[in-house]
């Protein structure tokens, strides 16, 4: 019971502080990677290779096929869609939306780090969904051109600013230029750590068509672009729009959107539709 009582205590104090604890497996029970095991979120069935240790970190924990980031984009994708996921990382939210869209959806999915593209692109030859996921080695941004990125916190790619040195160049696109070539896009999923103002503002064209949105709100982060949280929420007509959302450090609740009290929390997961004439 004591055992219990601490456990749920230093929970509850990582949710304080905007973590999520998880578990890992035991190492002995891992293969040396890469290696491949099977999800299956909410009934969508899937291969995902577990790449690396940053695969192991991220997705070999427990609870991760019911997350509610999942259970969120099921409520969102359809049959059909044409999906533009800028930020896929190692690709496992991007298997879920192909396997939600079919045959007859799209996904095209842009990652920053060679080596998560590489990897994000393996998972689709892994399911046999080469004819439905492309997966691009490109930033999104507001304007196309070279773009310096860091991995310096060891698993996701984010743009350097002055503040920071170093780093990597990848060609950065926005989500106007790919959608004159490959859209149109009606659901639009972005996780780009802290950087969604500029990619946002990349996409006006594909938000003045009212497209479904997933966007992961890095609030605490955007300001060291150069970019306003107000500035932000222009780019996006809430009140067009109807949903849910993940409100930190609250990550297993799914709670209501609503467009006129959004929390101001360091970060918030929206999954948004719009609302019907």
């Amino acid at each position: 019971m004591l055992i219990y009582k601490t456990k749920s205590l230093v929970k509850k104090t990582c949710r304080r502080f905007g973590y999520n604890l998880v578990k890992l497996p035991s190492q002995t029970a891992v293969q040396p990677f890469p290696y491949v095991r099977q999800y299956r979120v909410r009934g969508v069935v899937f291969d995902f290779w577990i790449a690396d240790e940053t695969g192991l970190r991220w997705y070999e924990v427990d609870g991760m096929e019911d997350t509610q980031e999942a259970r969120a984009l099921l409520k969102l994708a359809r049959p059909k869609d044409k999906v533009l996921e800028i930020g896929c990382h190692h690709g496992f939210y991007t298997m879920l939306l192909a396997q939600v869209v079919g045959s007859e959806g799209r996904v095209l999915a842009l990652e920053a780090e060679a080596k998560n593209a590489l990897i994000a692109q393996a998972q689709a030859v892994l399911n046999n969904l080469g004819a439905t996921v492309m997966v691009m080695h490109r930033a999104g941004a507001d304007k196309s051109g070279p773009l310096t990125i860091t991995t310096s916190d060891g698993s996701n790619a984010h743009a350097v600013t002055n503040i920071e040195s170093g780093g990597m160049n990848v060609e950065a696109v926005t989500g106007d230029e790919l959608a004159e070539t490959y859209g149109p896009f009606n659901l639009l999923k972005i996780d780009v750590e802290g950087f969604e103002g500029q990619v946002l503002a990349g996409c006006k064209e594909i938000l003045s068509t009212r497209p479904k949105i997933a966007l992961e709100l890095h609030l605490a982060q955007i300001e060291h672009y150069g970019t306003k949280v107000e500035d932000v929420f222009k780019l996006i007509n809430f009140a067009d729009y109807e949903g849910w959302m993940i409100v930190p450090p609250h990550f297993d609740q799914l709670v209501v959107f609503d467009p006129h009290n959004l929390p101001r929390a360091p970060g918030l997961n929206l999954f948004l539709k719009p609302r019907h004439p």
